[in-house]
């Protein structure tokens, strides 16, 4: 039950434009360490959490990009 949730959560959460604005972010500080640091740390927590069925989610169809694959 607990991962039927879990599942639930996760794909509507990337179901969302939002996630991909989040991940393409442009306007963050790369340049300060601290920013840097909990962006990976984001990044790779969210890619822990990819499955066959979510992965998809985050390609744009419209121009053809993948934002986790810069």
């Amino acid at each position: 039950m607990y991962d039927c949730v879990i599942m639930r959560t996760l794909v509507y959460i990337f179901a969302h434009a939002f996630m991909n604005e989040l991940v393409g972010c442009t306007t963050l500080d790369l340049q300060d360490d601290e920013i840097v640091d909990y962006y990976v740390s984001f990044l790779k927590s969210l890619t822990l959490k990819l499955t066959e069925e979510t992965v998809n989610f985050f390609f744009n169809d419209k121009f053809k990009t993948f934002p986790l694959y810069h």
